[in-house]
Formats: structure tokens, sequence, C-alpha cells
């Protein structure tokens, strides 16, 4: 079964990314870019009050360097402040998997190139399988949705404008495209 990448855009329009269902997913992430480059721009008074809330634990402590793939100290393909955030909100071994296989994919569209159809098409399999995999792993009706884990996991890894911009590079990349979607258990 084939689907073009707006078919893929528009189930991921679907996806809540902190915003009504009704606004397109690319508004979605400009006011996110938006945001990130007004959060960059804030001032010493409100950069104290982020780390206060870091250091609270009411947000998590995330890796705001210009690094596109930031640390990742064990090189398990996962930025380590993702790393910490999965093991703390996924306690259950299998959701934490399919989390960190959904981070993994979203770290690799980071470093597609600009205009590498192939590479992009490979990175968007592996977020489709990743995918696949966490709708299987957090059912319906659970204490979290499977959509909102994605959003979340999307939004950690977009942290920067420079993280950003290369997400929508890379959707920008597969504009016409399309796959095939998996089929069975995708989770590895």
């Amino acid at each position: 079964m084939q689907r073009t990448h707006e078919a893929t855009k528009k189930r991921r329009d679907s996806l809540p990314l902190q915003a009504p269902p009704h606004i397109p997913r690319t508004l979605a992430l400009s006011v996110a870019l938006a945001l990130a480059l007004l959060a960059a721009a804030c001032s010493r008074a409100e950069s104290e009050t982020i780390e206060e809330l870091e250091a609270s634990g009411a947000v998590p402590k995330l890796d705001r360097t210009d690094s596109l793939t930031g640390t990742d100290a064990d090189q398990n393909g996962v930025r380590d402040d993702i790393d910490a955030f999965i093991t703390r909100e996924y306690p259950l071994e299998p959701q934490r998997k399919a989390a960190l296989q959904t981070a993994r994919a979203l770290q690799k569209t980071l470093l597609v190139e600009p205009g590498d159809v192939q590479s992009a098409k490979a990175a968007a399999r592996e977020d489709a399988r990743a995918c696949n995999c966490v709708y299987r792993q957090f059912p319906s009706g659970g204490t979290k949705e499977a959509a909102q884990v994605g959003s979340e996991l999307e939004s950690l890894t977009a942290n920067t404008k420079q993280r950003l911009l290369a997400l929508l590079r890379t959707s920008k990349t597969l504009d016409g495209t399309s796959w095939a979607l998996p089929t069975g258990d995708t989770c590895e």
C-alpha cells in the first residue's frame, strides 16, 4: 500500500502538537519556531525562571546548544536529555523502548541533508515504523495516548531554532514523495 507524503502530513496534522486540530501542522510548527526565537531573545530574568522550572522538574531540562545532535554520551542514538525524559515518563519497558525508537528516528530526521530525497525517505520510513510501534504500545484509553507520545517527543527533539528548521527542511524534501506503510510488529 502506497501513501503520499501529503497523506502522511494529513495524518500528522491530526496529531496534537500543542495546537487545536483545526490548525495545520505547518502553522503549529511556525508558531513553535516563533516561540523558540522569542525564548532565545528572552531577558536574563526570564532565563532564570526557565532554569527554576527545569530545576523544580516542572519542565524537562533540555539541551539547548546549537548542535543538531546534542549530547549522546551512551551513543544510543538519542540525546541524553530526551533519554532521561523517556526513562522518567515511561516506566514500562515496552513503552520506553517504543519511545526510544521514536526518539532515534526523529534524531536521524534532523541529520538529513537538504534535498537528499533518498535519505529523507529512509528517515521517513524509520519514523513510520517507530510511529507504528508507539501505536501498538500505547493503546487508546491508556494513561497516555500514542499521539501525545509522538507529539511530546517531536517537541523535545525540535527544541531549538536549528533543530526545528532541520525537521522542516526534511519535511520539505519529502514533498511529493510516497512510501509503503509498515505492517505488523515494527518495534525494535
